[in-house]
C-alpha cells in the first residue's frame, strides 16, 4: 500500500522557523544507483529542532527536508545497486535529509 492517493505521499515541510506543513507529494523514482525506502521510523535530534527553531544552518525548502536517522524498508532496488533486495530492513544515519517524508531515495 502506497498511501491514499495513487503514486503521492505525504511529507513535512518546514517553510520558516516555527511552521511545520503536512503536504502531499509524488514519490520518487529511485535512480539505478538508489534505493526507494519505506520510513518506518525517524529519530528527532538536535540539528532538527535548531532547523525547526530557525538557528541552524540547514534550510529546508524541499519535502521533507530534515531527518537523517532513520529505520526503514526497501520497496524499489535500482539496477546498479548490490547487496540490498526489496523488503530489506534498513538502517540510515548520514546526510541526505528527507525522511520526515513516507518514502525516501537512498544512494545503493
Amino acid at each position: 500500500m502506497v498511501n491514499f492517493l495513487e503514486g503521492k505521499m505525504r511529507a513535512l515541510l518546514f517553510p520558516e522557523p516555527w511552521v511545520v506543513k503536512l503536504i502531499n507529494v509524488d514519490i520518487p523514482k529511485p535512480g539505478p544507483d538508489e534505493v526507494l525506502a519505506k520510513m518506518i521510523s525517524v529519530g528527532i535530534c538536535g540539528s532538527d529542532v535548531g532547523i525547526f527553531e530557525g538557528d541552524h544552518w540547514i534550510v529546508a525548502h524541499e519535502p521533507g527536508g530534515h531527518g537523517h536517522e532513520t529505520g526503514a524498508i526497501a520497496v524499489e532496488v535500482g539496477k546498479n545497486v548490490e547487496g540490498v533486495s526489496e523488503g530489506d530492513h534498513l538502517a540510515r544515519m548520514g546526510e541526505g535529509y528527507a525522511e520526515y517524508s513516507k518514502y525516501v531515495n537512498v544512494i545503493g
